[in-house]
């Protein structure tokens, strides 16, 4: 059960980063590179976390 809530926590954290870092640049918060740096990584973590708790009942991830 921890397994699967830090999953969970890892991949809504790597979301908020995808949708956070577009919008920091959109408000001049931060420049285009860090921006496609940020949204690279943050892909790159929902990618290798979502896949092992979403579609699976709560006691098996």
């Amino acid at each position: 059960m921890v397994f699967r809530r830090s999953l969970q926590a890892a991949s809504w954290l790597a979301l908020a980063v995808v949708v956070g870092a577009p919008t920091a640049y959109l408000f001049d918060g931060m420049p285009l590179d860090v921006v496609q740096a940020w949204m690279l990584g943050g892909t790159v973590v929902w990618f290798l976390a979502t896949p092992f708790w979403m579609g699976r009942p709560a006691g098996t991830a």
